[in-house]
């Protein structure tokens, strides 16, 4: 993978994405990890994304948080937050939209009330991910040292969700809450996302930013996201 040096600055390349539906409640058991900040598709998060190992994409990421929160409008009470790829749960986050866990973890009432308070202002404002994935050796994503080796990794987890014929068509696509629901918060927000992949321009075509393409490829094509 082919991480870009200080030398010779990266390409990079943008894709904005599309499309989902019902969520059922897949998770693998290796993957119970859950990190504290909010789940990506809630209502009004933004999240940056990010895998590094030179610091390029770390840096990418940094300022990406930056230009967004000095340009979105305050008013919208919108969240941004930054972390790596590998913290999250990529399973747990594509089928287990955060409406249905709410009642799961207890607690003493009143931030339920203010989480619920939240989502409610914020309904206007999409969730949305963006990710700012390198390019290494042979055209693959790097894994984080500190991730869990029995854990698998974005590119795979997207594979797997993809192509397991237990999960419906296109959860990550918008959808209305349906005539039995008992109220707005049963709706499906869908995901918008956008990827960045970055790599050597000394890389070939099929090898450079192969990552970012195939992420969006899945997120897109397959997952319905937006």
């Amino acid at each position: 993978a082919l991480a870009p040096t200080e030398e010779s600055p990266p390409k990079i390349g943008l894709s904005l994405y599309s499309d989902t539906t019902d969520d059922p409640p897949l998770q693998p058991p290796a993957l119970i990890k859950r990190r504290s900040a909010r789940p990506i598709r809630s209502s009004g998060t933004i999240t940056v994304a990010y895998s590094s190992t030179t610091g390029t994409c770390a840096d990418l990421a940094a300022a990406m948080v930056r230009l967004i929160r000095s340009k979105i409008d305050p008013g919208l009470g919108a969240e941004v937050q930054m972390c790596k790829v590998d913290d999250l749960d990529w399973w747990d986050e594509i089928l287990n939209p955060p409406d249905g866990e709410e009642d799961d973890d207890g607690g003493d009432g009143g931030e339920e009330k203010k989480s619920a308070a939240d989502s409610a202002a914020l309904s206007t404002v999409p969730p949305a991910v963006i990710l700012i994935l390198p390019t290494w050796t042979g055209g693959t994503l790097p894994v984080d040292p500190a991730h869990p080796s029995d854990q698998p990794g974005l590119l795979s987890v997207l594979e797997d969700v993809a192509n397991d014929w237990r999960v419906a068509p296109n959860p990550l696509r918008p959808s209305q809450p349906s005539s039995s629901s008992k109220g707005e918060g049963d709706a499906n927000p869908g995901l918008q996302v956008a990827v960045f992949g970055v790599g050597s321009s000394a890389y070939d075509p099929d090898t450079f930013c192969r990552p970012a393409r195939r992420a969006n490829e899945l997120l897109v094509g397959k997952l319905g996201a937006r």
